[in-house]
């Protein structure tokens, strides 16, 4: 993944991949933020972020090319964020771009790296809010008495 700017978005992605990674190990996951701009502006916001998310498996690093990146991937200077999702045969399977990470991006994100790796993609955070007021529902309805 590619970032122009490191946000709250960013970090909870950047956790959200080193989570993955960690569960897919066996088949080989790997992921790589890389912010695209100067060392100075990023490195101690990087450091803060992989300290305070405890982020293991996925290096944070920033680009030596700058705000371009790597020229072999041709990253859209016109966005902010930028995914690119490839096989182990190192065929590039999805290239997201995306302005803003919210948890609609990061979910699609995820569900592309999840579809290479062959396993169900993550649960957003929304999901797990959804689940929790399900179980919340489930104890209300319980407690209930019959009106006999």
């Amino acid at each position: 993944m590619f970032a122009r700017k490191a946000d709250d978005n960013l970090a909870s992605f950047a956790k959200r991949i080193d989570d993955l990674v960690a569960k897919n190990v066996d088949k080989e996951a790997k992921g790589t933020v890389v912010l695209l701009g100067k060392k100075d502006d990023f490195s101690s916001k990087l450091e803060t972020i992989a300290k305070d998310k405890k982020i293991e498996q996925v290096p944070l690093t920033v680009s030596v090319d700058g705000e371009k990146g790597p020229k072999q991937y041709q990253v859209n200077k016109n966005v902010n964020f930028t995914v690119v999702v490839y096989n182990k045969d190192k065929v590039v399977t999805a290239s997201l771009a995306f302005d803003k990470l919210d948890a609609k991006q990061q979910d699609e994100a995820l569900a592309a790296f999840a579809k290479v790796l062959g396993v169900d993609p993550p649960k957003s955070s929304g999901d797990s809010k959804k689940e929790d007021t399900k179980k919340d529902d489930t104890k209300k309805d319980s407690t209930k008495k019959d009106p006999d």
